[in-house]
């Protein structure tokens, strides 16, 4: 049994919060001579069931921590493992963040990890830069407009992600114009997991859709959402208006997420473009 498990097994509570806190804690490490005028800060966040954009949010976090102090960032979900690795290179590389991303500076992990100066970030969210629950921030321009930025300058998606989107405009989109797009997630989501918000049932969802679509003067409806009680109402009543990507490619919930009647369908690994 690892000294985590042993812990985890023996010790109360508060004395596994310290030892958790401290194994996450940020470090100053020093790998080799490289680099000796450059301070780097590589961004891991080791975690089995965090999804993409909540990885994506804890990196936006850490990206901004290093821009304020004068760091340089590198993502390492590559030695710090995610529930989206693989044990075969996707796209020629090992680090899930570069499945979809690119890199938030020009320098790989391999020189990072040969250089003097490297501070590896705390193992957090920084609720402070990137606030999950706070409605009144998501509703400040200024607010929106810093993370838009340092979102589009440091964490692009790479160019497979980008040719693999422009193919799926065209194909579902193609050249159709004022199209509403609604992504919504499954009505028993905030239900079950925690520090999530609760979602709007498909009635609820397409009330505010219909109010959306007539208000600015829509003329087509790009839904994606992983429950499939969503697209059955919404093809219901705005019909050839409803656009969707195949579900061939997509995962979806019938009317229960969590017990055990789950029906899915096959999703490709990373995109699968390699």
């Amino acid at each position: 049994m690892g000294v985590r498990k042993t812990i985890r097994y023996l010790f109360p509570r508060w004395i596994r919060r310290k030892y958790d806190k401290w194994i996450n804690r940020e470090r100053k490490v020093s790998f080799g001579a490289l680099n000796p005028d450059k301070t780097f800060y590589v961004i891991r966040r080791p975690n089995s069931s965090a999804g993409i954009f909540s990885t994506f949010h804890f990196v936006l976090g850490h990206v901004m921590i290093a821009i304020e102090r004068g760091y340089i960032p590198v993502v390492d979900l590559q030695n710090y493992k995610t529930a989206y690795n693989y044990d075969e290179p996707i796209n020629g590389t090992m680090n899930a963040w570069e499945y979809y991303f690119r890199q938030p500076s020009n320098y790989s992990l391999d020189e990072v990890y040969k250089s003097k100066k490297t501070i590896l970030n705390e193992i957090r969210i920084l609720a402070d830069k990137v606030p999950s629950s706070d409605v009144e921030f998501w509703t400040k321009d200024e607010n929106i407009a810093r993370l838009s930025e340092v979102a589009r300058s440091k964490l692009p998606f790479n160019d497979h992600v980008m040719d693999f989107c422009k193919a799926q405009e065209q194909s579902v989109i193609g050249g159709k114009k004022d199209v509403l797009c609604v992504c919504a997630r499954h009505p028993e989501y905030g239900k079950n997991v925690a520090d999530h918000p609760l979602q709007p049932d498909s009635y609820e969802l397409l009330k505010k859709t219909q109010e959306c679509f007539e208000k600015w003067n829509m003329k087509h409806i790009f839904i994606s959402a992983d429950y499939i009680g969503h697209f059955y109402i919404f093809k219901e009543i705005f019909k050839d208006k409803l656009l969707h990507i195949d579900f061939n490619n997509k995962k979806l919930f019938d009317a229960s997420l969590y017990g055990n009647d789950n029906k899915t369908q096959p999703r490709d690994k990373a995109i699968s473009v390699r």
